[in-house]
């Protein structure tokens, strides 16, 4: 694992540290933050600190349990759930209960990581209840989640919360920079439109065309032209709507934060800065306003399996007329 996908989580990273030097160590655990922020790459850091085989009481990472927690084959260190299901059922949990009194194959610790706990279903719940009110010693389990009050209180109360927050976009442009090799308006670019989100901003910064990707989706929606242009062929990736949507909400902010004086350093689209300021004065503030809360109301039809050629009427109609 490359370390600087847990900079910025410095408290987090030095909390669970001192869990394992003090000896007294938690046998459940929920990390809370908003998504992207580091919180699986941080357990599978902890897997790995948890059973690391030098003698430095650090993650090694060069060493077999170290490469195999890394490499996700490691017998003892199980991921929960993590499949094309749209929840955590009850057979997940079953699976996690038969194997956690096991004693481990060649660990020192069993780790059990159940991302997205707000997934859980109720069965699941009241499944994995149990094991946390009897926990066995050899055994830590890990839970991740967006929000505290999606996870049932039952299970939330059982485990030790650790808190994880977005970091400075500032820094993260300067991660992203130096360890990634960034250019500089990319960078910028990630990280304001991420919002400090470390892990959505690193993936994405694979992508070497996402400057041209994003300003087309602009271009598309300015031009009106949604049924011919990008945003036809990208909509039959319904993953992709959530990401489009926020491009244009984030480029209609931008048109607004400038209209109210703030400087092109603090916006997200700052690579075309000046194609803001030519629409700034086209619109008015409460303009800009109605069509975002427009995009917001498209966010609700999401989950409603609109066919393509509807949602695309539906955007052009609710947006670009305005």
């Amino acid at each position: 694992m490359n370390m600087t996908s847990l900079k910025g989580q410095d408290r987090v990273v030095n909390l669970l540290r001192n869990y394992v030097k003090s000896g007294k160590i938690p046998h459940a655990y929920l990390f809370l933050g908003p998504e992207g922020v580091g919180k699986s790459s941080t357990a599978k850091f902890f897997a790995k600190l948890l059973n690391c085989q030098s003698d430095s009481q650090e993650a090694c990472g060069r060493c077999a349990a170290c490469k195999k927690i890394e490499d996700n084959i490691h017998p003892d260190v199980r991921w929960i759930g993590v499949d094309e299901s749209s929840s955590i059922k009850i057979a997940h949990i079953r699976g996690l209960e038969k194997e956690i009194y096991l004693k481990p194959y060649e660990a020192k610790r069993k780790v059990f990581i159940i991302p997205d706990a707000q997934f859980l279903t109720e069965e699941a719940a009241n499944c994995l209840l149990k094991t946390l009110e009897e926990p066995p010693g050899s055994s830590i389990i890990i839970l991740t989640s967006v929000s505290l009050q999606l996870v049932f209180k039952t299970i939330s109360s059982r485990c030790q919360r650790i808190l994880f927050s977005t970091i400075d976009s500032h820094r993260l442009d300067s991660i992203l920079q130096k360890d990634y090799n960034v250019d500089s308006k990319t960078g910028s670019y990630l990280a304001s439109f991420f919002e400090g989100r470390i892990g959505r901003a690193i993936a994405k910064s694979e992508n070497k065309s996402i400057l041209d990707e994003k300003n087309d989706i602009i271009d598309s929606f300015l031009s009106g032209n949604m049924k011919e242009g990008v945003f036809s062929s990208r909509y039959r990736e319904k993953d992709n709507i959530k990401e489009d949507l926020n491009i244009i909400i984030s480029w209609l902010r931008d048109i607004i934060l400038l209209k109210a004086g703030v400087t092109q350093e603090n916006i997200v689209h700052a690579d075309r800065v000046r194609d803001l300021q030519e629409l700034k004065d086209k619109f008015s503030t409460k303009e800009l306003t109605s069509v975002i809360d427009s995009v917001l109301d498209i966010y609700g039809l999401l989950d409603k399996n609109l066919k393509e050629q509807i949602f695309l009427e539906y955007l052009k109609e609710k947006l670009w007329k305005k």
